[in-house]
């Protein structure tokens, strides 16, 4: 414990961005559906602003393709800006459908093979397409669980970059940057 100590005061920096991968995660956790509606907002923001610089650009031809694409980049923009709860739903429940379909196409293919073959090597191909197929079911039926699994993967993550960090550290070498440099 005494060696984490003097890792935390002599190389601090290489826990920043582990440290802030927990934190995003922790409020991914906590509140998934803000986090998705604030990404929904940043690209809304994001299609109003290059629906104003296509304009800029374009000032010394202006036309009506111009006018049409600058419109229709703001009016996205605006729709994603005043709802974007239920934008980022429909986009995550759209998602979810796509697997879904896919999956249950994969799991056809798996159960002609299973005919075809007699038997040999389908069942990996169940099981994976089967879990694929429960994931789309779940991404349509509760769209911010991504969010949820999102926030859960950056605490793992960053969780084993500080033990990484320390293990690092207490092996006598020290991360400079992306350099990893013995210590004196």
């Amino acid at each position: 414990m005494k060696n984490f100590g003097r890792f935390l005061t002599e190389d601090s920096k290489s826990l920043v961005v582990p440290v802030l991968m927990m934190i995003l995660g922790i409020i991914f956790i906590i509140n998934p559906g803000a986090i998705l509606a604030t990404v929904v907002r940043v690209v809304g923001v994001l299609l109003i602003i290059g629906g104003i610089v296509t304009v800029i650009t374009k000032l010394d031809k202006v036309t009506p393709n111009v006018v049409v694409v600058a419109a229709l980049f703001a009016i996205v923009g605006i729709v994603f800006l005043v709802f974007a709860g239920s934008v980022a739903s429909g986009f995550i429940k759209l998602f979810g459908i796509i697997i879904l379909v896919n999956s249950c196409l994969k799991l056809w293919e798996a159960y002609k093979l299973q005919k075809k073959t007699g038997g040999q090597g389908w069942k990996i191909f169940m099981c994976v397409d089967g879990v694929t197929a429960l994931f789309g079911i779940i991404l349509l039926f509760v769209p911010y669980s991504i969010a949820f699994v999102i926030g859960i993967i950056l605490v793992i993550i960053g969780i084993v970059n500080i033990a990484n960090a320390y293990l690092v550290f207490s092996n006598g070498y020290v991360v400079y940057g992306t350099d990893v440099i013995m210590k004196k």
